[in-house]
């Protein structure tokens, strides 16, 4: 195995790597990039090709180019490595993968099944035509591997014991179960008499199944799901991400649809960029993943209730993720299939004219209310919270001014509103909004400060000519945080750092506006958490109904809002 990674490590330079994922800046003889690990404005993720590593000044990620892809990817190292034995040329084959991955037979087993499935399919003129009916192409159904599960209790379990599978090795990987009536009775299959779409990794590898019903008047769910397993989680899994990452890349935009058809015919009519979620449940750990390949987002659900409140729950996960969010009005009662079978140029128009997130929900108010002062309580409750979420301040700056032209009503008026408006949210959005992490607050606030004294160390021990005038920088940091700023670091720390400042800034000529870019951040954290800090106060106050504690916290909360407006306007 080791000989194997060397292979590819000699073959593949770590900037090669991280350059096919991130756009990447010049830093004398270094690189660096916005950090795809966390969200930052400003590039603080090095990559050294003399070293073959990366280092992040943000928020600590480090590692090599096996570490990177896992990371990136969301994969195991066994995934992470298939990646880049393919990409280098190297082969895999002497390699005893089970030695090393203890979920390949799990991979084996699912792998079977979806052989089974699409040979099936084809031999299933029915089930075909059912998918050629839904607008799916024989050239898709190959290439996203559709498949069609017989109308039998166990015709995929007898064919995988055929091929050497164990009925525990089948259950693990949620192709069989057992009647909860007749336990003792033989397990049967899971998936009948239904379209079977595989769903993969972001690997390309079958982690699981999901089954559409072939008429609408089947007992059953309309699309029933792989359960959860140990290389299946729900929450994680992102349909088509495998095939759309590059695309979602190369265009700097995702388009997200709802279920496995929407999918199929989106890529069919040539948004290779779109992913999909299965049923509406979009997590944090989706943004994530979409946010490191791109900041922006197209949402394309359904045109009905449902589809909107999916997106409007969707779009607070994302902005708060600090995601720009974009969503696509389709024609009501319609979903993105029946809009790319009826009119390609229909569906091209939507993606291409969508709307910024709060635009869109502010507009749909404002033509179903005509009433000035209902359609004032209705923005307040149902528009302004997406705003109390947008973490960048100039961006809420912009929405504010729009809400309050719409309206017609002074932007001081909504900018007031907005604290009130975030202590009022549900509480797993507050949650979010109005707490502060202070474990990673301080740890990414040390980290800065780590690599702030390094360069000033670096700089101090006088090894050539001087760059940056050290009592300022450290002046700066006593502002901001106090004379007791470094105070946590020991001398072996600083020692540390100052040589990793060398390695960054030897060759660097932007070493002024990094650090003026490090303390702008320092100083912008500092007041968000005094922010956040006052909203629990604010709070507090409301719960215990001290309203004059509550107008004197409001109070300071403007202050420190403008104090951030300020502090984005001098950037």
């Amino acid at each position: 195995m080791s000989s194997t990674v060397e292979q590819i490590k000699e073959r593949l330079g770590i900037a090669d790597v991280v350059s096919s994922y991130l756009k990447l800046e010049k830093a004398g003889k270094n690189f660096k990039a916005k950090c795809p690990f966390h969200n930052e404005k400003t590039p603080s993720f090095f990559i050294s090709p003399d070293r073959n590593t990366y280092y992040c000044f943000g928020c600590g990620a480090k590692g090599d180019i096996l570490t990177f892809v896992e990371e990136f990817e969301g994969l195991d190292f066994m995934g992470a490595l298939k990646i880049l034995a393919s990409r280098a040329g190297v082969s895999l084959e002497r390699i005893d993968f089970a030695a090393k991955d203890p979920h390949k037979r799990l991979y084996e087993v699912l792998e079977a099944a979806a052989l089974f499935f699409e040979t099936l399919l084809d031999r299933t003129v029915f089930a075909k035509e059912y998918a050629l009916g839904r607008g799916i192409t024989e050239a898709s159904a190959k290439q996203f591997r559709i498949g069609y599960a017989p109308d039998a209790w166990r015709d995929l379990s007898a064919h995988l014991s055929t091929k050497g599978f164990t009925e525990r090795e089948m259950r693990d990987a949620g192709l069989i179960k057992h009647s909860e009536e007749a336990k003792e009775k033989a397990p049967y299959d899971v998936f009948r008499n239904r379209l079977i779409f595989p769903i993969f990794d972001s690997s390309g590898r079958v982690i699981g199944f999901s089954g559409r019903a072939l008429a609408e008047d089947e007992k059953g769910p309309k699309y029933l799901n792989s359960p959860e397993t140990a290389v299946f989680k729900k929450g994680e899994v992102l349909l088509g991400l495998d095939r759309a990452k590059v695309a979602i890349r190369t265009y700097n935009f995702s388009i997200l649809v709802e279920g496995q058809v929407d999918l199929v015919l989106a890529h069919q009519a040539g948004f290779t960029n779109t992913v999909a979620v299965m049923g509406s449940a979009f997590s944090q750990s989706h943004a994530l993943r979409l946010r490191r390949l791109s900041g922006n987002m197209v949402i394309a659900l359904d045109a009905d209730d449902a589809g909107i409140a999916a997106a409007g729950k969707t779009s607070r996960i994302a902005l708060r993720d600090g995601m720009d969010v974009k969503i696509a009005a389709l024609p009501e009662g319609l979903d993105p299939a029946d809009v790319i079978q009826k009119d390609k140029t229909l569906w091209k128009e939507a993606i291409k004219n969508a709307t910024p997130v709060i635009e869109f929900f502010l507009t749909r108010t404002v033509e179903k209310e005509s009433d000035p002062r209902k359609l004032k309580k209705i923005v307040r409750s149902e528009v302004l919270p997406y705003v109390s979420l947008i973490p960048n301040k100039i961006d809420q700056a912009h929405f504010i001014g729009v809400i309050a032209r719409a309206l017609l009503v002074d932007e001081a008026i909504i900018r007031e509103e907005l604290p009130r408006v975030a202590f009022e949210m549900p509480e797993i959005e507050k949650e979010k909004t109005v707490s502060v992490n202070t474990s990673d607050t301080v740890s990414r606030r040390k980290r800065l400060v780590r690599h702030l004294v390094g360069i000033g160390e670096w700089q101090n021990r006088g090894t050539g000519e001087a760059r940056i005038d050290v009592a300022t920088l450290y002046a700066s940091l006593e502002r901001i945080l106090g004379p007791s700023f470094k105070e946590h670091l020991s001398e072996e720390d600083t020692a540390g750092a100052a040589f990793e400042a060398e390695i960054a800034y030897a060759e660097s000529d932007t070493l002024d506006t990094h650090i003026a870019e490090i303390l702008l951040g320092l100083e912008e954290d500092v007041l968000k958490e005094k922010f956040t800090l006052l909203m629990n106060d604010l709070m507090e106050a409301e719960r215990k109904k001290d309203g004059v504690r509550a107008g004197q916290i409001l109070e300071e909360c403007k202050k420190v809002s403008a104090g951030l407006e300020a502090l984005h306007k001098s950037a």
